[in-house]
Order: structure tokens, then C-alpha cells, then sequence
């Protein structure tokens, strides 16, 4: 099956792949190995100087690789650069660092010699998300090939083009053949990489249920793993807060790369009697970031901003406060904002209905909800929404004994256009 890179600001087609084929895996590994044979005996002191020389390539290509994310993936193209050298940083700190890390550690025991040794494994799997297409997979790779392994990446199948520029990166940087590696392959395969004698560790970033099938597959072949997984952490404001250092840093948070990062904020809880100046300096501030938005798509084009379909139209909606009309996917933050703010805003007596947000892909991955709740008694109704295109899940927040029927919330939330497909409490 076809692999195809997206923009999702314009939902246009960049370039479709042709995903490789059990053979073609099988052949990629079978290389990878022979690749670590020679790697593992290499020097700290020449994987040094390639993973210096690596650092270089990024920097040098940053503009290229910042626009890349922003292309397939929606992120601004100022936090693209960011990444971009972030990544040759991490280059560096294990190119100069490596080495005292991975010495012998000599331990004290009634033997002549006892002593921890780090040893390369073989090749190693990588898993990646596509939120942070380039730092994800650099994070790994660095210490990994410092280590003396060689790396085999699964990236996320939005971002084909950033996994294929990572492995040219190395590539560039004189590494010998083989020695990093993309699969164009669907998550459908995984596994069966897994299973591949070659393959001696795996490691992942993304979902729990994710990390639970790589997991699973490779506990039952004996093999490590690394990962991380998504999370809910609470955003708690007491009463003593600096409310507006809290504000601007759940903001911030919210709203960070796009929105589509694991520690941004989803679950904000406020102490009752400072939930009201919270909400408007949070709506305030956010409509703020909006206005923001719409200069530096002024300034570098469609290319800059969230990655929201129609993202000009609905910030020109925002700035001349005309209404937005059917919020676009990805686009319900800064549309409810904007509803917020400008009053047209439709509620039923004791609801407050949640800023929300949601990936712009049909994956559990990052799909996250947002919701203002106090320390008080209540009850979360949770409203399952599917569109054509775009799933998300609604929190709203009402007071206890509260009777909400499904007549009262579709006329609340008509402006979504969603159905209602089922209620949890």
C-alpha cells in the first residue's frame, strides 16, 4: 500500500512512497547487520568525528529540514529550526561525551577483577513519533551509533520525507553504508521486524496501546526495550498561584509545537475561587497567540502555523471578528478562543463547555482533551464526536445532579456540526 506524505494546512499530496516490501525489509537487515559487523569495531574517536560531521550536515540544512516538519507535519518553521539544532546538539554532546560514558566501571568484590562493561548490541529498532520528526529519531540515533550499534527506523508514516532525509543526513556525514536505515513500512509490519534474528532491541516513542504491542512482541522474543508513552498529567492552579505566570505557562504549554506534544497541557483544575480570572487571562492570552499566528503567516506563508486547514481564513475571521463559520479539523482551539472572546458564544444554564483539541490524524497517539474543572463537586460527561474526517472527544464539565439530555447538547454544540455517537459518566 502507498505511503503518502501530506500537508495538512492544504491536505495536498507532497509525495507518495511505495512501501517496501517483506523482502525488501528482510534485505534492508540482513545489510544493517552486516554494516554493525565493522561499526562496533570502530573507534569513539571516528564515530566522534562522523557524529561531528553529522551535526554540521543539520546545521547547514537546517532551513531545508525546517521546512520539511513544517510541510508534513504543520510545524511552525521557526520551531523547525529550533529542532533542527537541538538535534545537531545532541550530536555533539555525544560525540564529546560518549566515551566516558560507556567506560568500564570497575566494581569492588573478593574477585581479582569485577568490573560493568557496555558492549554493543546489533542492530536496533526505532519506532518514532511524528510530532517531533527530527529530535525523536536524533535523541536515539546519537547515543545509539555512538554505542557502537546501527539503527533501523519505523518513523511514523505522515513524515516519510523526514525519515528519509534523517538517513541521508548520516549519509552525508561519510557514516559507512548501512549503518542507519528507513523502512517505508506500515505499522502492520513491525512485528515481523521484531521477530528478526538481526534485530536485538527495540525502542518506541507513541501511544500506550503501541507500546504495549512492541512490548508484548518483544518480551516473547527476548529482546530490550525502551519506551515512552503518552500520558494526562494534571495542570493544578492552588489559590496562592501567581495567576499570571500559571496562565502564560499553560498557554505556552497548550499551544507548544502546534499543539501536538506528549507533555502538553490537557487537564487544567482550578481552585473555584480563582477560576474566573484564570479562564479570562487563559482566553485572553490565547487569542493573543492567535493574533500572533496570523503575523508570522503574514511573514513566512502558509507554511508557519498549526497546520490548520483554511488557517488564513480563520485568522482573518479572528482579527476582522466576523464568525468563523464550520470550525476546520485541527483548528477548535483557536475557534473556540475566538468565540470566547467575542461573546457569540452558545451555553446551557450550569455547562461550561471545554476549549478542546485534537490531532489532525486518525490516530489515539496525541488525541487529547482539554477542560476547566474546580474543587467541587461534579461530574464529567464524556461525548464521543465522529465527523467524515476529523474524530474527537468532548469533555464538558456540569455541576452534579445536573440533568443533561443529548437535545440540550446538540443544540450547545451545532456550531461543531458533529454528531453525538455516545455518552459516558
Amino acid at each position: 500500500m502507498p505511503i503518502q506524505s501530506l500537508n495538512p494546512s492544504t491536505g495536498e499530496i507532497i509525495k507518495t512512497y511505495k512501501e517496501q516490501t517483506s523482502r525488501e525489509v528482510v534485505e534492508i537487515i540482513s545489510k544493517t547487520d552486516i554494516a554493525f559487523q565493522s561499526w562496533k569495531k570502530t573507534t569513539f574517536a571516528e564515530r566522534s568525528r562522523l557524529m561531528k560531521v553529522a551535526a554540521q550536515v543539520l546545521r547547514d540544512e537546517k532551513e531545508i529540514y525546517s521546512r520539511l516538519m513544517a510541510q508534513e507535519m504543520g510545524k511552525p518553521i521557526r520551531d523547525g529550526r529550533i529542532e533542527t539544532e537541538k538535534c545537531a546538539s545532541v550530536c555533539d554532546y555525544y560525540a564529546e561525551n560518549s566515551e566516558s560514558f560507556l567506560q568500564n566501571e570497575m566494581i569492588k568484590t573478593e574477585a581479582g577483577k569485577s568490573y560493568v562493561a557496555y558492549q554493543p548490541l546489533g542492530p536496533v529498532l526505532a519506532v518514532m513519533p511524528w510530532n517531533f520528526p527530527f529530535w525523536q529519531v536524533f535523541r536515539f540515533a546519537a547515543p545509539a551509533l555512538m554505542a557502537g550499534n546501527v539503527g533501523i527506523l519505523k518513523h511514523a508514516s505522515n513524515v516519510p520525507g523526514c525519515a528519509l532525509a534523517i538517513e541521508n543526513v548520516f549519509v552525508k556525514a561519510g557514516f559507512p553504508d548501512n549503518v542507519f536505515r528507513t523502512l517505508l513500512i506500515s505499522s502492520g509490519m513491525v512485528e515481523a521486524v521484531i521477530e528478526n534474528p538481526s534485530v536485538k532491541a527495540a525502542t518506541l516513542t507513541g501511544s500506550t496501546p503501541a507500546g504495549k504491542a512492541v512490548a508484548k512482541k518483544a518480551g516473547e522474543m527476548l529482546k530490550k526495550t525502551v519506551l515512552e508513552l503518552g500520558g494526562s498529567d494534571p495542570y493544578i492552579v492552588l489559590e496562592d498561584a501567581d495567576i499570571a505566570a500559571a496562565v502564560t505557562s499553560c498557554v505556552t504549554s497548550r499551544l507548544i509545537n502546534a499543539g501536538q506534544s506528549c507533555i502538553a497541557a490537557k487537564r487544567f483544575i482550578v481552585v473555584e475561587t480563582i477560576k474566573d480570572e484564570f479562564e479570562h487571562l487563559y482566553i485572553e492570552q490565547q487569542g493573543d497567540f492567535l493574533k500572533h499566528c496570523f503575523r508570522v503567516l503574514q511573514k513566512e506563508g502558509t507554511l508557519c502555523m498549526l497546520g490548520i486547514p483554511d488557517f488564513e481564513e480563520t485568522a482573518r475571521c479572528y482579527l476582522e471578528k466576523r464568525p468563523i463559520g464550520k470550525p476546520f479539523g485541527g483548528a477548535f482551539d483557536l475557534y473556540q478562543a475566538y468565540r470566547l472572546t467575542h461573546g457569540d458564544y452558545e451555553s446551557v444554564e450550569g455547562v461550561s463547555i471545554p476549549q478542546m483539541h485534537k490531532t489532525l490524524f486518525d490516530t489515539d497517539m496525541l488525541n487529547t482533551l482539554f477542560s476547566m474543572s474546580e474543587f467541587s463537586e461534579y461530574r464529567i460527561f464524556r461525548y464521543k464526536f465522529q465527523d467524515e474526517k476529523y474524530p474527537i472527544t468532548l469533555g464538558v464539565v456540569a455541576s452534579k445532579g445536573l440533568e443533561i439530555t443529548n437535545e440540550k447538547l446538540e443544540s450547545v454544540l451545532s456550531p461543531f456540526n458533529s454528531i453525538i455517537t455516545d455518552l459516558e459518566y
